[in-house]
């Protein structure tokens, strides 16, 4: 486990070594009523089936159905777990600076965040911007002229920033990928990191710029899909707990546990 995790890794390592359940956790199934045997996999298992928002939906889509008490209860748990709080550089030289994609103004507040990250004294050999063509959303990406899609929009956004004529930088934008015929989906987080590596970047330390609540998830995805001499330490901002959706974050747990689960079943297989 990464220090980078906090108390989140300390609340679910118990669970990796099937120990006991965390209290903290324990009192949140509780409260949002999910069945489980007090391991990870039986977790997951029923938080994947409750908790994940339904397929093609974005986060922005998604309504907040839950009960006062239950939406209290998963503010708290993420609160107290740093889901919300900034989360800085723990060293001063890298070889990647990673900024991950998003709506068009989350990603203007990342690349600020690294610029301030820069002006701190922290080094980076080179920057990567992992994006996708998700079109641009009215609802959520504030209009860009000349820009369809998210990658279009964090290139142009990139190349409007001083630290791009400072920086050796490389750009990969992951296509929409097709499901079925004649549709698509949206490329997500691992899409863009696996698009990456097919690049065959040579391993290094990576200082992932994202966003909270999301930094957890995305550090996790991270290890998933470049194992072995990468190192991976995800950063970024603070986000107002009283402005987030609390069924988005149970797909955001949800997720977190999954990825944890997948990781700790990889780790055990190479002790075998």
């Amino acid at each position: 486990m990464k220090a980078i995790f906090l108390s989140f890794v300390l609340l679910i390592s118990s669970l990796c070594a099937s120990v006991s359940l965390n209290d903290d956790l324990r009192q949140l199934l509780k409260v949002m009523e999910v069945p489980h045997d007090n391991t990870l996999p039986s977790i997951v298992e029923a938080t994947q089936k409750r908790w994940i928002r339904p397929a093609g939906k974005e986060r922005w889509e998604i309504e907040n159905t839950l009960s006062t008490v239950q939406a209290q209860a998963i503010v708290e748990f993420c609160t107290r777990n740093h889901f919300f709080s900034e989360i800085k550089p723990a060293h001063q030289n890298y070889d990647y600076a990673v900024i991950l994609g998003a709506a068009v103004c989350v990603m203007e507040k990342r690349i600020a965040f690294l610029e301030k990250i820069a002006d701190s004294g922290v080094k980076f050999k080179q920057i990567v911007l992992l994006s996708g063509a998700r079109p641009l959303d009215p609802k959520v990406d504030r209009a860009i002229e000349g820009c369809q899609t998210e990658g279009d929009a964090m290139d142009y956004l990139w190349r409007a920033h001083p630290l791009s004529k400072q920086t050796s930088w490389k750009h990969f934008i992951r296509h929409m990928i097709p499901i079925s015929e004649g549709k698509t989906r949206r490329p997500n987080t691992a899409d863009t990191f696996l698009l990456w590596k097919a690049s065959q970047p040579q391993a290094g330390s990576c200082l992932m710029i994202s966003s909270q609540p999301y930094c957890f998830s995305q550090q996790l995805i991270a290890e998933a899909c470049l194992p072995g001499e990468f190192t991976f330490e995800t950063v970024g901002p603070a986000f107002n707990a009283s402005k987030q959706n609390p069924t988005v974050m149970l797909d955001t747990l949800a997720r977190c546990l999954f990825m944890l689960d997948s990781i700790s079943n990889v780790d055990k297989s190479k002790g075998e």
